[in-house]
């Protein structure tokens, strides 16, 4: 038989941010680089786990991206796209454009629906065919009623009814799928699956109590596993095929920098999963070290980064905090590279405490008198954003108004004319 090519995505975040940046340029350049390899390899059929926004209320741009790809894909290709929300998502609000959608090939499941037939296709290929359950971000309320009927639910032993009403469903779609006559079968869903690791960008998901769905309930049913929520590209489980792709996009700092898209390849001698690497469009740096030291680390690190776009970069100075100067400099060598210099924070260690009184103070709610207004602002500024010193602007600003502050306060009449002359 030819083979059946199937790609797999998820975590998009359309319109997502860092800090104020946006991002939109990366997901537009990572939007047509994967078009690209849907023409390129053939491919029949493209799985979307989920998390396609940032928001319930998705910006309009980042509306126009999404619907603007689907357009050419589908216009330019035979592929069959289907999609499932995720915890970001509405999932009516995917699932509103549906009747426009489903005649381009287009299918969607944004809710947990009671009939799991609305949850299940079937692709025809040759002689064979792909079956597919589509089980959108759930709660464990979606289970329980679910399965109502089929067991009574012992409040003592909630996490084991929680599984046994999962495993209730999984046996269903799967009674379904063979009625069909599906030779192979892919699940997708947006949970936490298996054995997993998190990148540091995701909301941690938990299923009233039950922090991962052990992948051994799919073992038998399934042949694949097309999971999204985690950010990082990775295997959850070897039986069945459990595959995380991850966001195509670092989300974060503290994120790595080259992500992949899961391709699979079905053929008469079965499945075979494959990484496909994604060109990193922006480089997200994060570059820590003493004062003296972060210039020449910024600039060796702009100067081995290669990415389509100029980086946004974090600062971490460790010890004592960056002077003026110092500041901008390194914003002075972050221009020359065209990169972006989003956060500046200092790593504070209790043997510096006494070295930053400040912060100590905010703390305890005791601001010693020592202390000038502009240090004030300071540590405020530093608690209320994770240890970040106020950018050299922001502290002009603030300079600007208190001189403006204490110019009106010294125009302000006096106690004594204070009946006269009401504030």
């Amino acid at each position: 038989m030819q083979k059946i090519r199937i790609l797999h995505t998820s975590d998009w975040h359309l319109g997502k941010k860092l800090f104020r940046a946006s991002r939109m340029e990366e997901q537009k350049l990572f939007l047509q680089w994967l078009l690209q390899k849907i023409l390129e390899q053939e491919i029949a059929i493209l799985l979307i786990s989920g998390d396609v926004f940032d928001s319930p209320i998705p910006s309009a741009e980042a509306q126009e991206a999404y619907f603007h790809f689907l357009k050419e894909v589908t216009e330019q290709s035979a592929c069959r796209i289907y999609l499932i929300s995720g915890n970001h998502d509405s999932g009516r609000f995917l699932e509103a454009p549906l009747p426009f959608l489903r005649p381009a090939r287009i299918e969607i499941v944004g809710r947990f629906h009671p009939d799991l037939r609305r949850h299940i296709f079937s692709v025809p290929f040759e002689n064979r065919k792909i079956g597919l359950f589509l089980l959108p971000h759930f709660k464990a309320s979606d289970l329980l009623l679910s399965a109502q009927g089929e067991f009574e639910c012992d409040a003592f032993l909630y996490e084991h009814e929680l599984l046994r009403a999962l495993e209730i469903i999984i046996k269903r779609a799967k009674d379904i799928l063979c009625q069909q006559g599906a030779d192979f079968s892919i699940l997708m869903a947006h949970h936490l699956f298996g054995h997993t690791h998190y990148a540091g960008s995701e909301l941690f998901l938990g299923l009233s109590g039950l922090e991962s769905i052990p992948t051994t309930l799919f073992s038998g049913k399934f042949d694949y596993l097309a999971l999204g929520h985690l950010h990082a590209a990775q295997i959850s489980a070897e039986e069945p095929k459990s595959i995380y792709p991850g966001s195509p996009i670092p989300l974060h700092f503290g994120e790595g920098n080259q992500k992949a898209i899961s391709l699979l390849e079905i053929s008469s001698q079965g499945l075979e999963q494959k990484w496909q690497a994604i060109p990193c469009f922006r480089s997200i740096l994060s570059v820590a070290g003493k004062s003296c030291l972060l210039p020449e680390k910024l600039a060796v690190a702009l100067e081995k980064s290669s990415s389509t776009l100029p980086a946004f970069v974090e600062i971490k100075i460790e010890g004592t905090p960056l002077e003026h100067h110092d500041e901008t400099l390194l914003f002075e060598i972050a221009k020359k590279y065209a990169a972006s210099i989003l956060k500046i924070s200092c790593l504070v260690t209790p043997a510096d405490q006494s070295a930053d009184e400040s912060i100590t103070a905010l703390h305890s709610h005791d601001l010693p008198t020592s202390l000038s207004l502009p240090d004030v602002f300071r540590a405020f500024h530093r608690q209320k954003y994770q240890g970040a010193d106020p950018s050299s602007s922001v502290m002009q600003t603030f300079l600007k108004s208190l001189e403006e502050w204490s110019q009106h306060k010294e125009e302000m009449p006096s106690d004594e004319n204070q009946a006269s002359h009401p504030t």
